[in-house]
Parts: structure tokens; sequence; C-alpha cells
């Protein structure tokens, strides 16, 4: 989890993302999944960014998309 202010650094969080703690994070996630597929979601905590319709717009599309359909 971070706090980030609006424009992000997209080469910062790249950097970020190939630490050898994230990547360990990934690997542990990997193995407990055994090869599932996830969804992730990253949101603003600012309320005017209707988690909620966000959410549901998730459930939506594992009801239309079951088996992983969309990509």
């Amino acid at each position: 989890m971070g706090v980030h202010p609006l424009g992000v650094d997209a080469d910062e969080l790249r950097q970020r993302a190939a630490g050898p703690d994230v990547q360990g994070q990934v690997s542990a996630l990997t193995s407990v999944t055994r090869g599932q597929r996830l969804i992730v979601r990253v949101d603003r905590t600012e309320l005017s960014k209707n988690i909620v319709r966000g959410l549901a717009a998730y459930r939506e599309l594992l009801i239309t998309h079951p088996n992983g359909a969309a990509r």
C-alpha cells in the first residue's frame, strides 16, 4: 500500500516493482495461488472516485466472463 499524489512517477513505480522485496511478495503470492488468475485493483481513497461502483464493475466482469475470457 502506498500514498501517491496525483500524477505518479511511472518510472519510479516500475523500479519499485522490480525491487527484491516486491518480487519476493510476487513469488509468495504466485505460490499461494497455484497458477490461478488474480484480479488486482488499485484505488484512490478519494471519495469522489466511487470505489463501490468499481467493485460492482468487477462483479459484472466475473458474471459475464466466469471462465476468465476477458483479458
